[in-house]
């Protein structure tokens, strides 16, 4: 999986590009991931799951806008990684990434704000910054 860092600024900016795309496709989807009836029947609860895998791919796919990193490193098969970067703080350690397992997709999005780093020679991105 490929870790990338942007300046804090321009991050902020990308991520509110992606909300707006993301907002716009869940207005779009929302009568059917989240149907008005009660009780919920079983077909349309079927709708509505589907509808909800295409919101959560469409999330993963709508990050992928995000220009050319100031920065990046690809990590190993054991997730570690070793990146030097000139990014002057504030900036975003960002990392997306998807498995699939037992037939079904998941979708992961890290994120962790420079501000947090306590030891600059070892940061793992972890549960904590799943997003």
């Amino acid at each position: 999986m490929e870790v990338c860092i942007y300046p804090q600024r321009e991050f902020e900016w990308y991520a509110q590009e992606v909300n707006a795309r993301s907002e716009a496709r869940f207005e779009g989807l929302k009568s059917i991931a989240c149907p008005a009836i009660s009780p919920p029947v079983l077909s349309e609860m079927d709708h509505s799951l589907a509808a909800a895998e295409v919101l959560r791919h469409d999330l993963y796919v709508v990050w992928q806008i995000l220009p050319t990193a100031s920065a990046s490193a690809t990590t190993g098969a054991d997730g570690r990684f070793s990146i030097t970067h000139h990014v002057a703080p504030p900036y975003i350690i960002f990392a997306i990434g998807s498995r699939t397992f037992g037939g079904e997709t998941e979708y992961y999005r890290w994120q962790m704000a420079s501000s947090l780093i306590t030891n600059p020679m070892q940061v793992e991105l972890s549960n904590d910054q799943l997003r």
